[in-house]
C-alpha cells in the first residue's frame, strides 16, 4: 500500500510520473491506480481491526505524507508536480482515516478527490496547451483568454480546499473527525495541512489565472472536446459530496451523526486562513513572497529539493550499483575468467601433448616407413644401372646360389 499510494517514503515516483499527458494523468494518477491501495485497504478493513501497531502506523506515514507534500506544493513551480504533490498530501488523508478505523470516510475522499483531482490535471492540461509551457510563472492573466478551463479549475480548487458545502469539505471533514477521536496529534497536524491545502491550491489558482499576464503567450480557449470534460467534471466536483450519506448507508447500513462539530469548526477557520493569505499574497500582493522566501532560505531550499530523498534514493542507487558492478567484475575476473583460462591453458597443454604425438609418433612412423623404402630404393638402384654385364653377373650369382642351395638339400 505504502508503494503502491505513493506514501512516505516511497512517494517519489509519483511527481515524475507527471511528465506523462494529462489525459492519463487524471485517469491513471488521480482517479485509479494511485487510489489501488486505499481501495485494497478499505477491503482489508477487517484484518486491520486486528492489528492495532499496523493502523497507528497508517496514522502516522499518513500525516507525514500530508504535511510533507503540502510543504513540497507550495514551493513548486511546475503546475502538474503541484497537482502530484496535491495528490500524495490527500493520499495520506486517506491512509489516516483507514489507519483511525474510519474506512467510509476514506472511500468518500477517494471519490470525492477523483472527481476534482481528474478535474484538475485535464484543466491543467487546457492551461498547458493555451500556454505552451508547465512554469506557472510563465503563464499569469489566463482568466481572460480561458474563462471555461479557469472557472472549471475554480469549481476543483473550492472543492479540495475544503470549503463548505463543496464536495471536499463533506469527506475530510469526516477525516479530521476520526483523527479527531483518535489521535489528537495527527488532527492538528492535519488541520494545518488543510490550511496550506488552501494556500497552494488558490496560489495555483490566482498566479495562472488571474493578475498580470506573465508569460509570452497567445492565450485562446480549447476547443470543445477539450472543454467538455471540464464541464461535466466540475458538476460532480461541487456536487459529489451529496453521496456522503447514501454511501455511508451503502457501506455501513446507517448514517453517520457526528459527536461533536469542533473539528468541522477548525477545518473551516483553518481553510479560511488559507484561503485569505494566499489572497494576500498572490491577489492582492500585499505580502511580497519573495521576501519570504529569501527569509525561510534554507526550508525553502529544502522544499524544493524534496527534502533531498530523491538525491538520497539515487546515491543509494549509484551505491548500489557500483558495489554490484565490483562484485561482478570480481567474479567475471576470478571466477568466469578464471574457468576459461583453466580450460584454455588444459586446451593448450592438450594441443602440445597431441602436436607432440603427431609430430613423433605418427609422423616419426609414416617417416620411418618413407626412410625404409627410400634406403631399400636407394640399395636396389645400385642393381638397376642398366648395364647387361651387371645384370648377367647377378644372374650368374643367382643360378649359382640355387645350384648350391640345390645341392646341399640333396646332401641332406
Amino acid at each position: 500500500m505504502i508503494g503502491k499510494s505513493a506514501q512516505f517514503p516511497l512517494h517519489v515516483w509519483l511527481p515524475d510520473a507527471m511528465e506523462g499527458p494529462t489525459p492519463v494523468s487524471a485517469l491513471i494518477h488521480a482517479a485509479t491506480m494511485v487510489k489501488a491501495g486505499i481501495y485494497l485497504c478499505a477491503r482489508l478493513f477487517p484484518l486491520f481491526l486486528l492489528t492495532p501497531v499496523t493502523t497507528d502506523f497508517m496514522i502516522v506515514i499518513g500525516t507525514v505524507t500530508a504535511l510533507g507534500s503540502a510543504l513540497m506544493a507550495l514551493v513548486n513551480r511546475d503546475f502538474k508536480r503541484i497537482l502530484a504533490f496535491s495528490t500524495l498530501s490527500q493520499l495520506g488523508f486517506m491512509v489516516v482515516a483507514l489507519g483511525a478505523l474510519n474506512y467510509v470516510a476514506a472511500v468518500l475522499h477517494l471519490l470525492n478527490h477523483a472527481f476534482f483531482k481528474a478535474l484538475l490535471f485535464m484543466g491543467a492540461g487546457s492551461a498547458i496547451h493555451g500556454t505552451g509551457t508547465n512554469d506557472i510563472y510563465q503563464m499569469g492573466g489566463l482568466l481572460k483568454y480561458q474563462k471555461v478551463t479557469g472557472l472549471t479549475i475554480l469549481a476543483a480548487t473550492v472543492s479540495i480546499a475544503g470549503i463548505p458545502p463543496f464536495a471536499g469539505f463533506w469527506s475530510k471533514d469526516e477525516i479530521l473527525l476520526a483523527a479527531w477521536q483518535t489521535s489528537p496529534v495527527a488532527f492538528w497536524l492535519l488541520a494545518f495541512t488543510s490550511l496550506l491545502t488552501a494556500f497552494y491550491m488558490f496560489r495555483l489558482f490566482f498566479v495562472v489565472f488571474t493578475g498580470p499576464k506573465l508569460g509570452d503567450y497567445h492565450g485562446h480557449e480549447s476547443s470543445l472536446p477539450m472543454i467538455l470534460p471540464l464541464v461535466v467534471l466540475s458538476v460532480f466536483a461541487l456536487g459529489s459530496g451529496a453521496l456522503t450519506k447514501p454511501i455511508s448507508i451503502m457501506l455501513t447500513g446507517h448514517a453517520h451523526v457526528a459527536e461533536t462539530h469542533i473539528p468541522m469548526i477548525i477545518s473551516i477557520v483553518a481553510v479560511a486562513l488559507g484561503v485569505g493569505l494566499s489572497a494576500a499574497v498572490y491577489f492582492f500582493r500585499v505580502i511580497d513572497a519573495g521576501k519570504i522566501a529569501a527569509a525561510l532560505s534554507p526550508l525553502h531550499k529544502l522544499l524544493l529539493n524534496r527534502y533531498y530523498i530523491d538525491r538520497v534514493y539515487e546515491k543509494i542507487s549509484a551505491l548500489f550499483a557500483c558495489s554490484f558492478a565490483a562484485v561482478l567484475d570480481l567474479f567475471d575476473r576470478y571466477v568466469i575468467d578464471g574457468v576459461v583460462n583453466v580450460v584454455a591453458r588444459f586446451n593448450l597443454l592438450l594441443a602440445d601433448i597431441c602436436r607432440w604425438f603427431d609430430y613423433h609418433v605418427v609422423d616419426g612412423i609414416i617417416r620411418g616407413f618413407c626412410g625404409t623404402v627410400v634406403g631399400f630404393g636407394g640399395s636396389l638402384r645400385r642393381f638397376a644401372d642398366g648395364n647387361v654385364q651387371s645384370y648377367l653377373a647377378l644372374v650368374l650369382v643367382g643360378v649359382v646360389l640355387l645350384l648350391l642351395a640345390a645341392m646341399g638339400g640333396v646332401m641332406l
